[in-house]
């Protein structure tokens, strides 16, 4: 899940990151550090979060009207079953901007983190930064590679991605290829001679759910994958049908639909 809440601050009412708190059951286990800061990469840091790491669900933020921050740090300290802890001094405020932010972190979870920070050179910023695009590829001969796009991924830089990806579909040199989009949901793609599975995860409340495309098929017959077998409905064989797909994901941050012609089924997860 994102832990950027990006959108519209001013939706982001109390009441609203309450019931969001409540609905993702994750914070009702461990200790949870509650904040309030102007600038939650330097808050974030400072405690000793690693923000490059968008996929983290160790950590949340949500941009909040600056005059009911500090009501919903109140309100989520206040909540019964619930671990939250806070450092008052460790609290940035600044009017500057008509928003402030209310982050949470998990408190000695994967990070060595820290509760009291120095914020007196802090200064305020207006909106939460984008997240990454980030493209993990595995090649046929086990080498990973991983790119990470931020504000460069332009239409030119998509047009050359797509394009790189399709020859190396073609060319049969990939096993895996796994695309993190900005607003955090996954497309990945496993890989055969001349084939590939396409699988989809919008991280929605079905929990261990994903979705898998179908060709239209209802073989089962099994299908030789450079790792493993995989049945003939989940196989996709065409490169212009595979590069449709892929170029709509990158472009328009979601999975093409039957407006598409292209068919999902949801699965359980490994």
């Amino acid at each position: 899940m994102s832990f950027w809440k990006r959108g519209n601050y001013a939706f982001n009412t109390v009441e609203h990151i309450v019931n969001l708190v409540k609905h993702f059951g994750k914070f009702a286990y461990d200790t949870w550090y509650v904040g309030i800061t102007a600038n939650s990469v330097r808050s974030l840091k400072a405690h000793g979060i690693n923000t490059d790491n968008q996929m983290s669900a160790d950590f949340d933020v949500w941009d909040i009207p600056f005059e009911t921050a500090r009501a919903c740090k109140d309100a989520l300290l206040s909540m019964e079953g619930y671990d939250f802890i806070c450092d008052d001094e460790s609290d940035f405020i600044d009017d500057t901007y008509p928003n402030s932010f209310i982050y949470l972190y998990k408190v000695d979870g994967i990070y060595h983190t820290v509760q009291h920070i120095d914020v007196s050179d802090f200064k305020p910023v207006k909106t939460l930064p984008k997240n990454h695009i980030i493209v993990t590829e595995v090649s046929r001969d086990d080498e990973k590679t991983v790119t990470r796009y931020d504000d460069e991924f332009d239409k030119a830089a998509c047009d050359r991605l797509i394009e790189e990806i399709r020859q190396k579909f073609i060319d049969n040199k990939m096993k895996f290829l796994n695309i993190v989009h900005r607003s955090t949901i996954e497309m990945w793609f496993e890989f055969g001679e001349g084939c590939c599975t396409i699988s989809y995860n919008g991280h929605t409340s079905q929990e261990g759910y994903i979705q898998s495309y179908r060709n239209g098929s209802r073989s089962r017959k099994q299908v030789e994958f450079f790792d493993g077998t995989r049945p003939e409905y989940m196989v996709c064989r065409d490169a212009d049908e595979f590069t449709a797909i892929l170029r709509y994901f990158l472009e328009k941050d979601r999975k093409p639909g039957k407006r598409q012609n292209v068919k999902w089924v949801v699965v359980k997860g490994d």
